[in-house]
């Protein structure tokens, strides 16, 4: 990708500046929430682009924020991270969207709040993941969420 001293200008004149330290962009927003901008032909989102001006280098991995503003393209709140780096961050900072509905009460829940103590009673006596994972005909991603506490969190055993 180009670098063009025009592109900057349009990247400079389209945010503000926060008492937080944010720079929050003013312009065009996705329908996310994240700040977006016209690019080479192609819409981008402007955190990208931020990384790019200002580290001088196109991101091979995802700009993830650490401010946790969509909006900010502040390069000091953006570090580079993988998918998963992604995902971790968006659901420790309770970002998940939809998937805020917990448990079965979830309309993409294939479990229930009782198979899932079951599922971490078996866990804790040592049944491994993908024997559990076919019994309740569930991926072992799944079963690894329950297992790490990264999902189900609202279901305690004793």
């Amino acid at each position: 990708m180009e670098q063009n001293l025009n592109d900057n200008e349009k990247f400079y004149k389209n945010f503000s500046f926060a008492k937080n330290g944010c720079w929050n962009w003013i312009a065009s927003l996705s329908t996310h929430g994240y700040g977006q901008i016209y690019y080479n032909k192609k819409n981008y989102p402007a955190h990208r682009i931020s990384w790019f001006v200002h580290k001088n280098e196109w991101p091979s991995l995802f700009v993830l924020h650490a401010c946790d503003n969509r909006k900010c393209v502040n390069p000091d709140h953006l570090f580079l991270g993988t998918a998963k780096d992604n995902t971790k961050d968006m659901f420790k900072k309770g970002r998940q969207g939809k998937f805020r509905i917990k448990g079965q009460k979830h309309p993409c829940s294939k479990l229930t709040n009782k198979q899932v103590k079951d599922i971490k009673i078996m866990l804790k006596r040592g049944v491994k993941s993908s024997d559990i994972a076919r019994e309740y005909e569930v991926g072992k991603t799944t079963i690894h969420g329950i297992k790490y506490n990264l999902t189900w969190k609202h279901i305690i055993i004793d």
